[in-house]
């Protein structure tokens, strides 16, 4: 392990890497590709800011089509101990979303890769269309480093002009994946957002992903987006894999069990560590 400067000491040098930008030259060499590139680090928001870029490039008519991908791999326990510390860490074998008892989060490792490119493109070479990335909103809370702003209601502000890009309102949302970590305080964050996106008792379902795949922090927005994308393409719904009760503070249904259900449009949120905030829309393709 090399040394390297940290700007907040008492964070572990080991949390934060600085190296990242290292696997865009990998991917590079590997695949032959010497266009635009970067590396985003966003905390557990970096997919959902990595698309909102990739977007930005072909709407531009800078690139035709854009890669965007994500890894997390824990090499080191040092994370995990460091999340402990923060009574954010799932102790036992289950991870409750929205719980009336939180559990904490587990970490998970993978890897996930998404094309993005214009529609006209895209259907003139026959490509298998999931969705439409069709609106985005992204904020940042000023280095809230545990404690989201709560009475800024950030996150809310980002999943209401995302909506309104893509010209969808609340009641016609089929399917909310949302960040689910997990932890009180989190989740507490997201169920006072849907609470000011939603009316109570909304019909819309929630599906939070975390418990299938664990918290893949840097890749958790792509990995969970991949899931939600095929629920949108079969028509269908995961349940929880754990039973337990809803806390009481979410406007939406948290679903318990598998089931068919036409989703059309997918409302994607992620609130990631250090206060990044982002919402997406998807249309089904």
């Amino acid at each position: 392990m090399v040394e390297q400067p940290q700007l907040y000491p008492f964070v572990s040098k080991h949390f934060y890497h600085t190296h990242s930008f290292f696997y865009v030259h990998v991917l590079g060499k590997a695949m032959g590709l010497h266009g635009m590139s970067t590396c985003v680090h966003n905390a557990c928001a970096s997919g959902a800011f990595a698309m909102e870029m990739a977007a930005q490039q072909i709407r531009s008519g800078a690139a035709p089509a854009m890669l965007v991908a994500g890894a997390e791999a824990f090499e080191t326990g040092v994370r995990v101990r460091y999340l402990r510390g923060m009574e954010t860490y799932a102790e036992g074998t289950e991870m409750r979303a929205f719980d009336v008892s939180p559990t904490g989060f587990y970490v998970g490792e993978g890897g996930t890769a998404l094309v993005l490119e214009a529609r006209s493109r895209a259907e003139a070479r026959g490509a298998r269309i999931y969705a439409e990335y069709a609106g985005g909103g992204f904020a940042q809370q000023s280095w809230k480093h545990a404690m989201p702003d709560v009475p800024a209601s950030r996150l809310a502000e980002v999943a209401r002009k995302a909506m309104a890009d893509a010209k969808v309102k609340a009641e016609e949302v089929d399917l909310v994946v949302p960040h689910g970590a997990g932890s009180g305080i989190s989740d507490g964050y997201e169920a006072h957002t849907l609470g000011q996106l939603f009316e109570k008792g909304s019909r819309t379902p929630m599906c939070p992903l975390k418990a299938y795949l664990g918290h893949q922090l840097g890749n958790c927005v792509l990995a969970e987006l991949a899931v939600g994308l095929m629920m949108m393409e079969h028509g269908v719904v995961l349940g929880q894999p754990f039973d337990g009760e809803t806390n009481g503070r979410v406007p939406l249904e948290l679903v318990r069990a598998n089931r068919q259900h036409s989703v059309e449009s997918m409302l994607k949120l992620a609130t990631g560590f250090t206060g990044h905030d982002a919402a997406m829309v998807f249309r089904k393709g």
